[in-house]
């Protein structure tokens, strides 16, 4: 770019090029060394397109202008800490990732199979150790035998459980002494279990009636219905006092015992263990009434039965107790695994007594009824 100049002495015009400002030349003109200058450019004080200088200016930032310069400074501060955060998020994810690839969650499905396949693998090692002669494996597996439930399991079980007892194995030695297992069911009871799957079923009942004016004023009577019935594999004991008018029409609201829960389950076989219970009850009773004694209450027994095998394994806990108030005897039953209680009286008891008297002939009616639906049924095979 070239620019302009005076000679400072003698005023005379000078060209050059603007890189060259500041260098000392010789005058065209009169010869003298002069200073290239810049020329000074000078603002006119009322100039319009200029703007006014700062420090003299009075007017205010109006408030829109102050908002809008305060969200803009927020964004600059926030939004890169958003991005910070986000990029450490992302960091975070794609570690979780990868240590998820390297150590891969167990699913709710692999634990399940998991959880099988170790169960599987401690009844392998039972069943190893049984069949090598370990006294503990032959005990484990004759326990595991018997917590089936199956009564056809039952002489296996005691075949292992003779084994280990040999050996001098205690809690063997103990089980066998306790409650020697032996297997409940004769012909007819296995059949019966084999086909416990059936509808039907055979009943027996003891119904006795009570009337008295004095107590129902004429109108009313109460019934006794004591029942035994079997079917499908059990064998269930019934006790029930029914408050009747004389339309023979049930007045259940008016039912002075609750005796909806008075039923005592017992498996195919087992029914023969209720006998000597009963037999006990019976004999405190007499022994309670001939020596005048004040009121108690005491358990006499508690089972952990299933086949009358007492196993720590077993869910069933039944309790009987016996009760003596106001000079009558009452046997209270618990059963954990049905939450259900029977309160049954020295009468109860005695009806029940008789009709498991008629439970031989009854289970050979069941068994008769179930051969011949199985024979009409192979009739149109």
């Amino acid at each position: 770019m070239i620019a302009k100049t005076s000679c400072q002495h003698c005023g005379q015009h000078i060209e050059f090029e603007v890189e060259n400002a500041g260098e000392t030349v010789p005058c065209p003109s009169c010869g003298q060394q002069t200073q290239l200058l810049l020329p000074k450019v000078k603002k006119a004080e009322n100039d319009p397109y200029l703007p006014a200088p700062r420090e003299e200016s009075k007017s205010e930032m109006p408030d829109a202008t102050k908002v809008l310069i305060g969200i803009i400074g927020l964004a600059v501060v926030v939004i890169p800490l958003v991005l910070i955060g986000h990029h450490q998020s992302v960091q975070q994810q794609a570690a979780r990732n990868l240590e998820e690839a390297l150590n891969p969650r167990t699913s709710y499905a692999d634990q399940a199979d998991a959880d099988i396949a170790k169960a599987m693998a401690q009844q392998e090692n039972i069943h190893w150790k049984a069949t090598n002669g370990f006294a503990d494996g032959e005990f484990e597996y004759a326990t595991n035998l018997l917590s089936d439930h199956d009564p056809f399991l039952t002489k296996e079980a005691l075949k292992w459980l003779q084994k280990s007892a040999d050996q001098g194995y205690q809690p063997a030695i103990e089980l066998l002494a306790t409650h020697e297992p032996k297997s409940p069911l004769d012909s007819t009871d296995s059949f019966l279990w084999e086909n416990r799957g059936t509808d039907l079923s055979q009943t027996e009942e003891d119904l006795t009636s009570t009337y008295n004016p004095a107590v129902f004023n004429g109108e009313r009577y109460i019934t006794y219905d004591r029942s035994i019935t079997i079917a499908n594999g059990k064998v269930v004991l019934k006790a029930e006092d029914k408050i009747h008018n004389d339309n023979d029409r049930e007045l259940t609201d008016l039912m002075a015992k609750e005796a909806a829960n008075n039923k005592i389950f017992l498996e195919i076989g087992q029914e023969a263990q209720i006998n000597p219970i009963f037999d006990k009850f019976l004999e405190w009773a007499a022994t309670a009434k001939a020596n005048n004694v004040e009121q108690f209450e005491k358990q006499f027994l508690c089972t952990t039965n299933h086949f009358g095998l007492p196993l720590e394994s077993a869910q069933t806990v039944r309790t009987y107790t016996f009760s003596w108030q106001d000079g009558q005897a009452s046997l209270l039953i618990t059963d954990s695994s049905r939450d259900s209680v029977a309160m049954l009286t020295a009468e109860d008891i005695l009806s029940l007594q008789k009709l498991l008297l008629r439970l031989p002939q009854m289970k050979q009616k069941l068994a008769t009824a179930i051969r011949d639906k199985e024979a009409q049924k192979n009739l149109f095979k």
